[in-house]
This record gives C-alpha cells, structure tokens and sequence, in this order.
C-alpha cells in the first residue's frame, strides 16, 4: 500500500502545485482574450478611418481631375487667344504697310502735285507770252 499512498502524495502534491498555476493561466487567458477583443474593436475602428480617409482621398483625386480638365480647357482657350493675336498681329502689320504705301503715295501725289502746278504756271506764263505776242503782230 504503500506505493499506493506514494501515488497518491504525488499526485496531492502536483495538484497543488498545478492547481495555481493552471488558475494563472485561465487569468491570463481572460486578460489575453478581454485584449484581443479590444484589438479587434480599435482595429475595427481604424479600418472605418482607413476607409473613410481613403473616401476623402478618392473625393480629392476627384476633384483635382477636374481641375487638371479646368485648366486644360482654359489652356486651349490661351492657345485660341494666342493664335487670335497672332492674326491681329499680322492685320495690323498688313495695314501698317498699307498706312505707310498710302504715305507714300501721298508723298508722291504731292510731289507730283507740285510739278503739274509748276506746269500750270509755265502754260500759264507761255499762254500769257503767246497772248502778248499775238498782240504785237496784230
């Protein structure tokens, strides 16, 4: 029997050994399954920020294509008004040159204005010449 109350001291003496260490484990298993669920809450709830934030960015993304169309459309419109100039640019230079062909054309006129005038005057002075002399041979 005595290998019977050997058995049993044993085992006694493991169990009360076990016994403490097993209730700190089930405590620990407590505490490690109260924090997983509080991980699992505030990992939860950083996903829903996560996807909201992602949302924003999306919202964001958005709205700079269509500033980025915004400001392709107002760059055609600056090509148009370029190219526009340009064409006024080279209207003008046309009548520029026609302003300054009319000048001198003008200039000409005038030149040429003086010389009939200066004929006139001669035909003149000649008419007046052959009127004396007419006179003088009648």
């Amino acid at each position: 029997m005595e290998k019977n109350d050997l058995k049993f001291m044993l085992q006694s003496v493991l169990k009360e050994a076990i016994d403490p260490l097993y209730h700190r484990l089930e405590i620990m298993d407590q505490r490690i399954s109260e924090m997983d669920k509080r991980m699992e809450k505030r990992f939860s709830q950083i996903d829903e920020q996560l996807l909201h934030i992602d949302e924003r960015f999306s919202q964001i993304d958005e709205r700079f294509s269509q500033i980025d169309e915004r400001f392709l459309q107002i760059d055609e419109r600056f090509s148009q008004l370029d190219e526009h100039l340009l064409q006024m640019d080279d209207r003008l230079t046309n009548l520029e040159n026609k302003v300054d062909m009319i000048h001198q054309q003008t200039a000409y006129n005038t030149e040429q204005g003086a010389v009939v005038l200066d004929l006139s005057t001669r035909v003149s002075d000649i008419e007046t010449e052959i009127r004396i002399i007419k006179k003088a041979i009648s």
